[in-house]
C-alpha cells in the first residue's frame, strides 16, 4: 500500500471512532502526548484516557481485520 492509500485508510478507520476516542488516539499515537498530557489537554481523568485508548484500539483492530478480510476475499 502506498503512503497516500495508507493515510486514507487510517483516516477512514479514525472516522469510525467516536470523537472522544478519536481525540485520545490522535493525541497519543499521532502527536505523541503522554497519558498525563492527554488527560490535562482534554480535562479528563487519566483512567478515562486509558479506557478510551483501550476501547479505541480494540475497535481499530477489529475494523482493520474486517477490511483485510474483505480485500482477501
Amino acid at each position: 500500500m502506498d503512503q497516500e492509500h495508507q493515510n486514507q485508510f487510517v483516516e477512514k478507520l479514525l472516522g469510525e471512532l467516536n470523537p472522544d476516542q478519536r481525540a485520545c488516539v490522535v493525541l497519543r499515537d499521532i502527536q505523541g502526548l503522554s497519558y498525563e498530557e492527554i488527560a490535562q489537554t482534554l480535562n479528563i481523568n487519566i483512567n478515562t484516557v486509558r479506557s478510551r485508548l483501550k476501547r479505541s484500539r480494540e475497535k481499530l483492530l477489529s475494523l482493520r481485520k474486517k477490511a483485510v478480510n474483505l480485500i482477501e476475499n
